[in-house]
């Protein structure tokens, strides 16, 4: 809340996944695409909400098998779930990724934590103790065809298999 979230309770989120999932031709619940992008603020309506419109984010506390968990739904809402440990929280991690290998992110002291999760979810981007859109988008707006994607941060692997430094681009921010 500190840093601009906004904290939903079961019924708000409740509320959200209703507007956010709709049954698609096929039966199956799918994202809805006037959700896709909007921001914390617009979410927060669809949930039975009001928020400050300088909002960041919406959190709330989900059950592992939330569809907010097991779908990618691209907008600012991350569902935190609760685990016993942080070996239940990996696999919990490991298992909502679906093997895509695309990101992952962790917040620990514990660099024995890190380092596990890194070599487990074996992701393409592995974020610690940082925010994971600024690594991923890296541009104000999205850029539209006629405009090159910006360049993709540098990584730099010191004297370790498993570390890895996220540097920006050359020139960059």
């Amino acid at each position: 809340e500190k840093a601009g979230a906004y904290v939903l309770s079961k019924q708000q989120i409740e509320a959200l996944t209703k507007q956010a999932f709709k049954p698609g031709q096929d039966g199956k619940l799918h994202v809805n695409k006037d959700l896709v992008g909007r921001d914390a603020a617009v979410l927060a309506q669809a949930a039975g909400v009001r928020v400050a419109p300088t909002t960041q984010l919406l959190v709330g506390e989900t059950n592992a098998n939330h569809i907010f968990v097991s779908e990618e739904q691209m907008m600012p809402f991350v569902p935190f779930v609760r685990c016993r440990d942080v070996e239940e929280a990996i696999d919990r991690a490991k298992e909502a990724e679906h093997g895509f290998r695309h990101t992952s992110i962790i917040h620990s002291n514990n660099v024995k934590n890190m380092t596990r999760m890194g070599r487990i979810m074996d992701t393409t981007l592995f974020v610690k103790n940082g925010p994971c859109k600024d690594v991923i988008h890296r541009f104000e707006a999205a850029p539209t065809r006629a405009e090159p994607w910006p360049a993709a941060p540098s990584i730099h692997a010191p004297n370790s298999p498993t570390a890895a430094n996220v540097s920006p681009s050359p020139g960059g921010e």
